[in-house]
């Protein structure tokens, strides 16, 4: 399913009951981006980098992410991590996407994404089929 989860600073059971992405917990955007948040969530659009090496990269196959950009509506973030699928830039990498065993988290909105969001559903309900 999908939803949207605040996940709070430090929270020990990052995603799900106990499925730990990362035990330090999520953290606020630093630097001028944490200026930002004190009017609410920082809302823009920016194009997302593959982590190549990581085992579920496939999962983004066909789409085409060096041209296209994903919408984002966020407080917080992931540290970075063996577990980062997609990234943004910020002057350092920003994680977007993580995935361990089979949980993925998506930090931007595909729904708010237009036609380049509807292929990460599309892949995203393939794999899933696929797997029974």
């Amino acid at each position: 399913g999908c939803c949207q989860q605040k996940i709070k600073p430090k929270d020990p059971n990052i995603l799900f009951n106990g499925i730990q992405i990362s035990p330090a917990g999520s953290m606020p955007y630093p630097g001028k981006m944490n200026e930002k948040l004190d009017a609410g969530p920082v809302m823009h659009q920016d194009k997302i980098i593959l982590n190549e090496s990581h085992p579920m990269a496939y999962l983004f196959d066909g789409i085409d992410l060096a041209n296209q950009k994903f919408y984002f509506s966020h407080s917080y973030r992931f540290p970075d991590s063996e577990h980062t699928l997609a990234y943004v830039d910020y002057g350092e990498r920003f994680p977007v996407v993580v995935a361990k065993h089979n949980l993925i988290a998506i930090q931007f909105h595909p729904e708010k994404s237009g036609l380049t969001g509807l292929k990460v559903y599309e892949k995203f309900s393939r794999e899933v089929k696929s797997r029974g």
